[in-house]
């Protein structure tokens, strides 16, 4: 469900360049491996769409290397099925260059990244350029109503879409990676400690587990705050929380108002804004 609503909800406009200019999609495993990535796009200007699949230890077995083809995507889709211990990514975009060596291309930041990778867990993930996903209302409503209709059958013990300038991709929120004043020790027990036990973060959109969100009296509690623009209760118990009608609109202030209603949840330690990274509260009170 994951990798198939962020293709056909987010990825209008390359799936339908795609459908334009049919590939053949085939595997490319060997290519990739060798390190010749940029070998597998097509000319500059052109869609272009990679299907991956590992299985076992993350650098050791390639199960899967496609470009996206109906084909190509249904032995992908199957092979998440077969094999749920998989890390898979999707990762799409436009070719923008050929820079990379004489006679290759480098496609540049993909314009859509989707990704499931299994630590402890199944972790999902989505990244983009702020100006494919964000960039209009309608975009923005699209990310939104993919998001919650995801984590309305999931159940996730944590969720957030925040702007990270860094193009970091990890298992730590936002506000793991900013926590400041703290002793490794401490740390290291932030990090331990189950999601669902204690709110991993928050940001633009926060998803609240059930067990968290009962602590804090529930959504109606959220939405009373005034420190939200919508406040959902999910149907398993969790809350979809949205700070701003925009992520633009999603300045300092309103991290801090949202940091003033979860704070009784929250790591220990104090926020500050990585280099690179979206709104977090500023300054110890």
């Amino acid at each position: 469900m994951w990798f198939e609503l962020a293709w056909s909800r987010l990825a209008v406009r390359l799936h339908d360049g795609l459908d334009a200019n049919p590939r053949a999609g085939e595997d490319v495993t060997g290519t990739l491996m060798a390190g010749r990535i940029w070998e597998t796009f097509p000319p500059v200007g052109m869609p272009w769409c990679e299907l991956v699949r590992f299985e076992g230890e993350f650098d050791d077995e390639v199960a899967t290397a496609l470009l996206m083809h109906p084909r190509s995507w249904s032995v992908f889709l199957d092979g998440l099925d077969q094999h749920p211990g998989a890390t898979a990514y999707l990762q799409a975009g436009v070719v923008e260059r050929a820079e990379r060596m004489p006679g290759g291309r480098s496609p540049g930041f993909p314009d859509l990244h989707v990704r499931t990778w299994v630590d402890g867990g199944v972790r999902l993930g989505l990244s983009a350029s702020a100006e494919f996903l964000v960039g209009t209302v309608d975009a923005e409503r699209a990310l939104c109503g993919f998001l919650r209709e995801v984590a309305a059958v999931s159940d996730p013990a944590y969720g957030e879409v925040s702007l990270e300038l860094d193009g970091h991709y990890g298992v730590e929120s936002l506000l793991e990676r900013s926590l400041v004043g703290l002793d490794s020790e401490t740390r290291d027990a932030i990090w331990r400690t189950p999601p669902r036990e204690r709110l991993k973060g928050y940001s633009w959109i926060t998803v609240i587990p059930g067990e968290v969100a009962a602590r804090l009296g529930g959504a109606a509690v959220l939405r009373a705050s005034g420190a939200f623009h919508e406040v959902v209760a999910l149907p398993a118990g969790g809350i979809w929380a949205q700070a701003t009608e925009r992520l633009a609109d999603y300045d300092h202030a309103a991290a801090r108002r949202v940091f003033d209603v979860l704070r009784s949840v929250l790591p220990s330690g104090w926020p500050t804004p990585a280099a690179g990274d979206g709104p977090l509260v500023e300054e110890a009170p």
